[in-house]
């Protein structure tokens, strides 16, 4: 087999390109090879596009945090000024209507029209809605206007039912269709000024919770509740008119009320109220409710039978790994590096406790705010002992009355810039006045509420206000119970007591070497868990008028 030998001088490459070709390597004066230089370059497109990557995390970061400032809703955090009576959101509801994109337009089923004997006509239609889906009524053009919600047994699917009652010399018809979006649906209600129109919305039996329910209407509006859906809860409400607004048996999470006219009725919330009106007043009696809270239930122990077969599977295992023997173990004893003192380590497998239940979280504050433009605000508040109020009422033209509930435990502020101020506790309770202040035309009181057997509720942190106080240094070492010893220096302690002397099954060790042995059942609970949270919540209200009187009574 013959093999072809090729010339040991260099190859001229640029000799072999056609006419003025450029040459294929240009030559450089670093020895760097060219490989090397690709890499180079792969290596810092890498480093780019990581840094690209984390800018724009921190962009969009920054971007979504900025957008839930944004749209928080409640009340404004302390400043450093008491400025107070500023909201922060028009509706608690995150489905705005406004900005929906329609897929198409469903129409109702065929009215059913009916007249009586006083030349009045009633229609009636229907329409179809998925449950758990936003909803908002439109009143346009209409009369009085009433949403009743009920329960129906017969019902799989909730349905909405328009009745209007027409006046025949005004020559109107009832219009009604229903907007279907990707998020929600929109009913539009086209009637006459002079008709009335009643809503109804019926759901299945099971049905526990409404979602999103928006209503807006041109005129007067009410919101009442059937008896047979009593327990039924609106997530979040809002209400916009220009009338009059009455409810009736009400409960919601979150609720906003914006009109122009009076607002009366009874309110049930658990977490916000928001009450704005231009020139009507407000008179409601609101019933702070507790959130119900989903507790998981703890692990049931293990039987005694299951840890005696974890503790045998993991003895099979060290038994499977292996110990040394015969050459091996004569060379290790030889060397001097086994005696025969048992040193090593006896680990033993202990069950798991159980843990411990997890600790009762106080309540959050629930946000009640009121504002009048040109009107009078008078509010009666009740609410559990243990659950904690911020309430705020604040008129521009208008008296302003809150009567708080008998077990308010916290701090006010009342203030009156032109008017009479009073603030009086009823009961067991005392006033200490941290700050007052009185002028030729109105005033102010700053200070807190307790009941006699209770100490004074620490003042709020404001965040233009001084720091807390650093926390107290811990006691020492030698003054700590031995139920708050690290929990596992105690297992350590017990295994050692086990080793030495004692066994389950085979009592006292009669060799040099303990035995695995079944454990008795876990040790209880170092510690038993936390009280729950005080008996009373502390509250805050906050009560102001720039024209009118104030008066606070808890």
């Amino acid at each position: 087999m013959s093999h072809q030998h090729y010339p040991d001088e260099k190859l001229d490459i640029e000799a072999g390109l056609p006419g003025d070709a450029a040459p294929l390597f240009k030559q450089t004066d670093t020895t760097e090879p060219i490989i090397q230089q690709h890499e180079r370059r792969q290596l810092s497109t890498k480093k780019k596009l990581l840094l690209g990557g984390l800018a724009g995390f921190f962009i969009f970061s920054a971007a979504r945090a900025c957008h839930s400032r944004h749209h928080r809703s409640g009340l404004q955090e302390w400043s450093s000024d008491w400025d107070y009576g500023k909201f922060t959101h028009s509706a608690p509801s995150p489905w705005d209507y406004t900005k929906e994109t329609w897929m198409y337009v469903e129409q109702p089923t065929p009215p059913v029209f009916s007249t009586s004997s006083d030349d009045t006509s009633t229609a009636a239609v229907t329409f179809g809605l998925i449950e758990k889906r936003p909803l908002t009524l439109n009143f346009t053009n209409c009369g009085d206007g009433t949403v009743v919600i009920t329960r129906d047994d017969g019902l799989k699917e909730p349905k909405l039912t328009i009745e209007s009652t027409l006046f025949p010399r005004l020559n109107t018809t009832l219009e009604s269709h229903k907007l279907i979006g990707h998020k929600g649906d929109l009913i539009n209600i086209i009637g006459a000024p002079a008709s009335l129109e009643v809503v109804r919305l019926a759901l299945p039996k099971t049905s526990k919770e409404v979602r999103t329910l928006n209503i807006v209407s041109t005129n007067k509006i009410a919101v009442l509740v059937d008896s047979s859906a009593t327990d039924l809860r609106i997530k979040n409400l809002l209400v916009d008119a220009k009338g009059d607004v009455a409810f009736k048996e009400v409960v919601a999470k979150r609720a906003v009320v914006l009109n122009s006219g009076d607002i009366t009725g009874t309110f049930n919330v658990t977490s916000l109220l928001r009450l704005e009106t231009l020139s009507g007043d407000i008179k409601a009696t609101i019933n702070i409710l507790e959130k119900h809270r989903k507790d998981k239930k703890p692990k049931e122990p293990e039987e005694p039978e299951e840890v005696k077969e974890s503790v045998e599977s993991v003895d099979a295992e060290e038994r499977s790994e292996g110990t040394p023997c015969g050459l091996k173990k004569r060379f290790i004893m030889w060397l001097g590096l086994d005696t025969d003192k048992h040193k090593h380590k006896h680990k033993h497998k202990h069950p798991k406790h159980p843990k411990h239940p997890k600790h009762p979280k106080h309540p959050k504050f629930a946000f009640v705010e009121a504002l009048s433009i040109a009107g009078n605000i008078n509010l009666h508040v009740h609410k559990p002992k243990h659950v904690p109020a911020r309430v705020t009422a604040h008129a521009t033209s208008g008296n302003v009355e809150i009567d708080g509930p008998d077990s308010f435990f916290g701090h006010f502020f009342a203030e009156a810039k032109v008017g009479g101020l009073e603030v009086k506790a009823e009961g067991d309770k005392e006033i200490k006045v941290m700050r007052e202040k009185h002028t030729e035309s109105g005033g102010l009181i700053d200070g807190f509420i307790r009941f006699k057997d209770q100490p004074w509720p620490k003042p709020p942190r404001r965040p233009g206000g001084p720091p807390p106080p650093p926390p107290p240094p811990p006691p020492p070492h030698e003054d700590r119970p031995l139920e708050h010893m690290d929990k596992h220096m105690m297992h350590e302690e017990r295994d050692m007591q086990d080793d030495e002397g004692y066994n389950v099954q085979k009592g006292k060790h009669h060799d040099k070497h303990p035995h695995h042995h079944d454990h008795p059942p876990h040790h209880p609970p170092h510690h038993p868990p936390p009280p729950p949270p005080g008996p009373r919540g502390t509250s805050d209200f906050h009560v102001s008028a720039a024209v009118g009187n104030v008066k606070l009574s808890v």
